[in-house]
């Protein structure tokens, strides 16, 4: 280890003993060191601020440690919000919107996505195998019920299908969501990560219409083929008709798996229509852009439509783009469409004047007098004060005024340092720790001169999001006090911000792990936690032991054997087990390693 050097390494006393000292060499007429005298007060100054320098020299500042740890690799970790599942009941169909705000007492939480919530929720589903049903589940319709639910039956295979059965027809082009809570059992599916993952099945999304199956639209399957909790979202094309399958009455739609197997059976302990994602979260403000096309334009004004809740119910500012620079216009207002009865925002548009693009700012009304943040001086190093610690790091975007062209203003991004910022880079620093905003020095960054104003932030309360079951009980707003809700999952995930003497932690953690594969038990731990598979073993082997098998067996190349959960040779499985295995190694392996997967031949 490099020895660190003690720069404040002379007390006080030192100095002022050495600078005595000289004194009867450099100049031997002062003969009067006592207190009293002008010059030694002098000297006991200039000792007192050397002494300073070194002990302030000798320390390392905040900058420097969030330095090193980039030099790492790593940066503290933000506050976190947390997420819950929510059960919406409602005797309509009910359309809510994104940022829709639910309250557990005090504690605000958010829908993260806009969702149709069905008046009658699922009446059941069933496995389907050709023609005949495999297995099948009713709900009753209780919050809390709890199933054993085999989606493809016990021995899913190509063909096999799950069929959901509702009670009444879905409305056609709304995002539909179903939760899905997969039962784990005594076996435990390894974490999805970064890492790419390859489906064991390749999967068909359908619905039953008059001319018979059709595919669904705008599918995102979070579960990843019934493996995890997660949402199914869809949407239709059509209406479903009334019709009978298998002996059973309603309105269908199916998953089918038209190529692979899987490794375990899925199994379902709990499904609805009726559960909606929120993140315990305050938006304070918001922005978005909005580029008008052809139908966006008609009786002379441009329609832009309104997505969250904010959008609705907060106070809206609306920016028009000239030359780079966003000018404020004053001239809008909130309206629905006469159709659909979705709220718009309607801008009139002049013949003299095309607007190419418009920014749109939405506020809290209770934060409306909060949207400035300050006047630019000009000055370097300027900072601002939010005087609110739990705004989160990666919510806040800045709006200032542009000192080139008054009365327009431009939009400024938020960096982690002022490294690769240069003189003209509209960058800012924001201390999540301090709430406190920090612009560069004009070579580092360039420096506000003007209003600066907030486009975008949030606020959430770390580790205080994560509630119990039962805690949400309401919707915000007076219209949808007749709505029962409750959160049917505990609040997951929130964390606070990570201090910086817990960050070097973890950075001396990370430094006992290997970021590179390079040793037997290394290649080991990464395949038995490859993400999406279940493993009960894995063994590097020599490839002296290989050739006994394998007469062309590479000598340099690092030899696994790989144990899937209760293994049963099946080609089809071992190839999907390689490929994921392959991809976790592969961030890890040396430059000219070749990696080979076996699996147990039993003899």
């Amino acid at each position: 280890m490099l020895p660190i050097p003690s720069l404040d390494d002379q007390s006080y006393e030192e100095l002022l003993s050495e600078a005595r000292n000289v004194i009867a060499s450099t100049y031997p007429e002062w003969t009067n060191f006592n207190e009293h005298d002008p010059g030694m007060t002098l000297l006991e100054l200039f000792a007192m601020l050397v002494e300073s320098q070194q002990y302030y020299m000798d320390q390392i500042g905040r900058e420097n440690r969030i330095k090193y740890l980039k030099l790492l690799g790593l940066k503290r970790r933000p506050k976190v919000p947390a997420t819950a599942g929510v059960r919406v009941d409602t005797e309509y169909n009910l359309r809510l919107m994104k940022g829709s705000t639910l309250l557990a007492g005090d504690l605000r939480f958010e829908m993260l996505y806009d969702r149709c919530i069905l008046a009658q929720d699922l009446k059941g589903a069933m496995a389907v195998c050709g023609e005949e049903k495999i297995d099948a589940v009713w709900l009753s319709g209780r919050r809390t019920e709890r199933i054993g639910f085999l989606p493809f039956g016990p021995e899913p295979k190509e063909g096999n299908s799950c069929v959901f059965v509702f009670k009444e027809a879905p409305p056609v082009n709304e995002y539909l969501s179903l939760y899905m809570n997969v039962r784990k059992g005594e076996v435990v599916r390894n974490p999805l990560s970064d890492t790419p993952f390859v489906p064991f099945c390749t999967l068909a999304y359908e619905y039953y219409t008059n001319d018979g199956w059709k595919p669904l639209i705008r599918v995102t399957d979070e579960t990843r083929g019934f493996l995890y909790n997660g949402f199914f979202l869809f949407s239709m094309g059509e209406e479903i008709p009334l019709s009978s399958l298998c002996g059973e009455e309603g309105y269908f739609i199916r998953i089918r798996i038209t190529e692979g197997e899987y490794d375990i059976p899925p199994q379902i302990s709990y499904m609805s229509m009726n559960i909606v994602a929120a993140i315990q979260r305050e938006t304070v403000c918001e922005y978005a852009h909005f580029t008008p096309e052809g139908k966006d334009r008609r009786d002379g004004k441009i329609f832009c439509p309104l997505q969250t809740e904010l959008s609705v119910f907060g106070e809206t500012e609306v920016y028009e783009l000239r030359q780079k620079t966003w000018f404020r216009l004053e001239d809008f207002e909130k309206t629905q469409d006469p159709d659909s009865q979705l709220p718009l925002l309607a801008v009139p548009e002049t013949n003299d004047r095309t607007i190419h693009r418009l920014l749109l700012i939405h506020r809290r009304i209770s934060a409306w007098d909060e949207s400035t943040v300050g006047e630019g001086t000009g000055f370097p190093e300027q900072e601002f004060s939010l005087e609110d610690t739990k705004v989160c790091e990666d919510s806040v975007t800045l709006l200032i005024e542009d000192e080139q062209r008054r009365g327009g203003y431009r939009l400024w991004q938020r960096v982690d340092d002022f490294a690769a910022s240069g003189p003209e880079d509209r960058h800012f620093v924001f201390d999540s720790e301090n709430g406190i905003i920090r612009f560069g020095d004009g070579r580092r960054g360039r420096v506000p001169e003007g209003e600066i104003r907030l486009a975008s932030c949030a606020r959430t309360e770390g580790s205080g999001g994560n509630i119990r079951r039962d805690r949400i009980e309401r919707f915000m707003l007076p219209e949808l006090i007749d709505v029962s809700v409750t959160n049917v999952t505990e609040g997951r995930g929130g964390k606070d911000e990570e201090s910086m003497d817990d960050a070097f932690l973890r950075a001396r953690e990370c430094m006992n792990h290997p970021i590179t594969a390079v040793s037997a038990e290394d290649y080991e731990r990464l395949a038995k936690n490859a993400p999406g598979l279940v493993i009960s073993d894995a063994k590097v082997i020599s490839a002296a032991d290989v050739k006994r098998f394998r007469k062309n067996a590479e000598a340099d190349a690092v030899h696994i054997v790989v144990e899937p959960y209760g293994y049963k040779s099946n080609r089809w499985l071992e190839k999907i087990y390689e490929k994921n295995i392959l991809n976790c190694i592969e961030p890890f392996r040396m430059l000219g390693t070749d990696v080979r997967i076996y699996f147990p031949a039993y003899v």
